[in-house]
């Protein structure tokens, strides 16, 4: 039954990702910043794979209780539902959380895990320009926000120093 439960997982996360994917594709400045090596594919799963999964809103995107391995039919009479401005600011801050503290430690975050900090910063920035009713998520883009002020101040003082030491 675990193996069960596994796959199942997996396929929620899976497709969870591709919703983003199909949500970000609706923005100009995010499909800007895949320009690079780094593909909206790799950013979602890794933002899926950071991300405990999110519930299902429908039964579309969960397999059928009969069999878990069958994947839901893509003709059935429900329409599926995409990702919201709201959805997707709340998983890219859950992840900013992970990716600040690991950047402080380490010091390197990989071109995918940059790319979501980024996202993470921008979806802060525009909850600020269109107040919303999610008294929480204002919260969380306002600590980002300062968050990556902070971020943005130490990589300067360390490209500086990095510049530095080949003057002396």
């Amino acid at each position: 039954m675990s193996f069960i439960r596994a796959v199942s997982s997996q396929w929620s996360k899976a497709e969870w990702s591709h919703q983003l994917v199909l949500f970000w594709q609706q923005d100009a400045y995010v499909r800007s910043l895949f320009a690079g090596a780094t593909t909206m594919i790799t950013v979602a799963n890794v933002v899926a794979a950071l991300k405990p999964t999110p519930e299902p809103k429908s039964a579309q995107a969960k397999p059928p209780e009969n069999n878990p391995l069958q994947v839901a039919s893509s003709d059935s009479n429900q329409p599926q539902q995409g990702l919201t401005h709201i959805d997707a600011a709340n998983a890219l801050f859950d992840c900013f959380l992970l990716l600040f503290v690991k950047e402080l430690q380490y010091q390197q975050l990989s071109q995918a895990e940059a790319i979501i900090v980024q996202l993470a910063e921008y979806y802060a920035i525009n909850c600020q320009k269109t107040p919303i009713e999610d008294i929480k998520l204002m919260n969380q883009s306002v600590q980002i926000i300062n968050a990556m002020a902070q971020l943005k101040q130490r990589r300067h003082v360390q490209r500086k120093a990095q510049r530095n030491m080949g003057a002396h």
